[in-house]
């Protein structure tokens, strides 16, 4: 699957991901570096850590064209369980 997210991305495609993406491989094994499979180079980020919450909260501030996702206002898009941070790899965009 990881490989079909980045052909889609190569293609041009949008992705949105929840947290811990591709945190376990395919024999059920955690990642050291999360998203694993090689995502995280792709999104340009790892995770930096990941906490539970009562209410996950994500500001959403379009400033570029946003692959189709223009229909989502400026505001806050809500989320129970977890909330992660993340830190930009050098180069990633």
């Amino acid at each position: 699957m990881a490989d079909g997210v980045k052909e889609y991305i190569r293609g041009g495609g949008t992705v949105v991901a929840e947290a811990r993406l591709a945190w376990n491989d395919e024999r059920g094994f955690a990642s050291e570096v999360v998203p694993g499979l090689g995502l995280a180079e792709v999104f340009g980020a790892r995770e930096k850590l990941i906490r539970p919450v009562d209410k996950a909260e994500i500001l959403v501030r379009p400033s570029v064209p946003s692959g189709g996702l223009e229909g989502l206002g400026a505001g806050p898009i809500f989320g129970d369980g977890f909330e992660e941070a993340l830190e930009p790899l050098a180069g990633g965009g």
